[in-house]
């Protein structure tokens, strides 16, 4: 009886421990560090949507002063060299007078003034093409509203590139200037499109100049009284615009 108690009691000590049940993890350590990683990314992505959001709108305004500021040094530059060449401003427009002497219209020398426009928009695109990209950096504490912070932080990269077309329209005006006396000028409408490229984000930004060539003073016979539409004794203002005859002329830059 003892011999059978001690071989059960023996039988018991050497039986292998039972295997670990299973679905339980023997590694619970890599939950906590899938939670930690998921909770860091979603930290990371909504910090970066906050700065964007606050950033991109100054981001464009800084780079959108500085495609109008380049843009304007071209067609002023490329404007000034086709009027100082060989434009004589007395051949673009002539007066038609009666037999009296009186006005009775302007006549435009439709050639002359699409050369003009021509020449313009050449040279606009030249000045353009010796810019090239236009590259500068924006310090990012200058986006934070505090005048300390304004010139630290990493520079953030902005570049300005010429893209798009260059067009140039004649443009006709008359502007009231009294009594019977009218201001008389020709405009040449410049657009050009500048391509703002900012980090994930790119726009296209058109600028527009108004450059006069031609301005004269169209003077009336002066009455020796007059009536307002008002009623009253005045004078009144008036203006038109409008392109006449004249085409416009448009040059297409190589997208980059």
């Amino acid at each position: 009886m003892t011999k059978l108690r001690w071989q059960s009691a023996r039988r018991r000590v050497r039986q292998p421990a039972s295997p670990p049940e299973k679905g339980v993890n023997p590694w619970p350590w890599t939950r906590y560090l899938f939670l930690v990683i998921l909770f860091l990314t979603l930290l990371i992505v909504i910090t970066a949507m906050m700065i964007e959001k606050r950033v991109s709108p100054a981001l464009h305004a800084w780079a959108e002063t500085r495609a109008v500021n380049l843009a304007g040094q071209a067609i002023h530059a490329a404007v000034e060299k086709a009027m100082t060449a060989d434009m004589n401003p007395d051949e673009l427009a002539a007066t038609i007078v009666d037999d009296g002497g009186r006005i009775q219209a302007i006549k435009y020398n439709t050639s002359e003034i699409n050369r003009i426009s021509a020449a313009a928009a050449l040279m606009v695109l030249e000045h353009l093409t010796d810019l090239g990209t236009e590259r500068f950096t924006i310090p990012l504490g200058q986006f934070f509203g505090l005048d300390f912070l304004s010139g630290f932080g990493p520079g953030i990269p902005l570049r300005v590139v010429p893209a798009g077309a260059v067009a140039v329209t004649p443009v006709s005006s008359f502007i009231s200037a009294g009594i019977n006396q009218t201001i008389h000028r020709l405009y040449l409408d410049i657009q050009v499109e500048m391509r703002i490229v900012v980090p994930l984000a790119a726009a296209t930004h058109p600028v527009t100049a108004r450059i006069p060539i031609v301005e004269d003073i169209i003077v009336g016979a002066v009455p020796s009284w007059y009536f307002a539409p008002s009623g009253l004794v005045g004078g009144f203002e008036q203006y038109a615009d409008f392109s006449g005859s004249q085409q416009q002329i448009e040059f297409r830059l190589n997208e980059p």
